[in-house]
């Protein structure tokens, strides 16, 4: 694994929010902001959504009416990794945004470029990856505006887990994986993906995730192993935490 010589606090910045609702509020506002800002200069909006509970609660108090129609062209959508399941799937991440978010607000459906996890694992990581390359691009890769990510207690994020840490570095843009517990296939976007991003949200919440949490913010040698710790972009880096899951942080 990589050593980093600067601590990972130093590099990253946390925000504790007293609800779920509250974290709802702040990220839909900066996102609206950071849209406009980009339709502003004649762009679009690049953000890949995360699977998990705490983006899915997210989704789910989007307020009705969120985004207009201007905005709403601007953005684009894509996922950073995804069950290889239907999309009608109770476990597809596709499906629980579509339920929770994509029908609330509006979104042009050409917008939408979800990874396709009915298909044949091998050959949809490389249909994504093709298209991954008809997007803005620095550093030889696909940037994205905004990456969200969850993190697991195992330290895994997207579905890069500690069995596959030389995803953090693949040339590949996007791999396929297997879930440690179930043998699931998983597609995933890999780390020089997520780290040539322009910003990095990770969003995070409950009791059980403030050990893994407390190791990455404290550089332990534990944290080395895990692949969240490993995500640092030359962009923003920020953490969204509820008060159980931040109740240790300290600025």
């Amino acid at each position: 694994m990589t050593a980093y010589t600067v601590n990972y606090k130093d590099i990253a910045t946390a925000e504790v929010f007293d609800s779920l609702s509250v974290m709802t509020s702040t990220f839909l506002h900066r996102l609206s902001l950071d849209i406009m800002r980009a339709a502003g200069n004649g762009n679009e909006y690049y953000v890949a959504l995360s699977g998990g509970t705490t983006p899915f609660g997210i989704f789910k108090r989007t307020p009705l009416g969120w985004g207009s129609p201007f905005l709403l062209r601007r953005l684009m959508l894509y996922w950073g990794d995804e069950r290889c399941v239907a999309p009608d799937s109770e476990e597809s991440n596709y499906g629980n945004t579509h339920r929770e978010w994509l029908n609330k607000i509006g979104i042009p459906a050409e917008n939408v470029n979800r990874i396709m996890g009915e298909n044949d694992p091998q050959q949809e990581a490389q249909r994504y990856a093709s298209l991954l390359r008809k997007m803005p691009q620095k550093n030889g890769l696909p940037q994205f505006d905004l990456v969200l990510l969850g993190i697991g207690e195992d330290g895994h994020t997207a579905s890069i887990f500690p069995d596959y840490a030389d995803l953090l570095h693949s040339r590949e843009l996007v791999a396929v994986t297997k879930h440690p517990g179930s043998g699931q296939n998983r597609i995933t976007l890999t780390g020089p993906v997520i780290n040539n991003a322009k910003n990095v949200l990770f969003l995070a919440t409950g009791e059980r995730k403030i050990p893994v949490l407390k190791d990455v913010f404290s550089d332990s040698e534990k944290a080395r192993g895990f692949p969240a710790y490993h995500i640092r972009p030359e962009g923003d880096l920020r953490w969204y935490l509820d008060t159980a899951s931040g109740s240790w942080y300290k600025k």
